[in-house]
């Protein structure tokens, strides 16, 4: 499938294979190569309405997840996750108003950054098979092509 307005392909998701990797049903005969990235949407779109007049204005689709196309072939391609994120664990701010027993234990505590690799399933990292049930992501979500421009990020 093809969205003619901006010549961005437009796919489904046919399966997720594990916690970060899904399948596709475009390939290289779509015109999908490796490095490729799509926006995992949901079937459902939200209808925009007009605050004042309460007209449709239209619908849209929000992202669930943004995957990177890591195998291409004639009739589908594989795609993983891949935008890092990172929390920081530990310490406290010096700044903090706190008990000089609470400073001196905050001044033991070194703060440390957990990094994250985005998921399909909420709040794990690991790379396993996954139920569907699980997924956030499902068979059938369409997966719509990211524009060179916005998807210039690294991960």
């Amino acid at each position: 499938m093809s969205n003619g307005e901006q010549d961005l392909l437009i796919g489904k998701v046919a399966r997720v294979l594990n916690d970060r990797e899904l399948v596709i049903n475009l390939g290289t005969a779509q015109g999908v190569s490796e490095g490729m990235l799509f926006d995992i949407q949901g079937s459902d779109e939200i209808d925009i309405r007009d605050p004042d007049t309460d007209e449709l204005l239209g619908s849209t689709g929000r992202a669930k997840v943004r995957v990177r196309v890591t195998t291409a072939q004639e009739k589908l391609s594989v795609a993983q996750t891949y935008r890092k994120y990172s929390v920081i664990t530990g310490g406290l701010a010096a700044e903090t108003p706190a008990s000089e027993f609470f400073k001196s234990v905050a001044r033991a505590l070194t703060p440390s950054t957990i990094e994250f690799t985005e998921a399909l399933k909420r709040g794990t990292d690991a790379y396993r098979p996954l139920d569907t049930n699980e997924s956030k992501v499902a068979v059938g979500d369409l997966a719509v092509q990211v524009p060179e421009e916005e998807g210039t990020e690294q991960g």
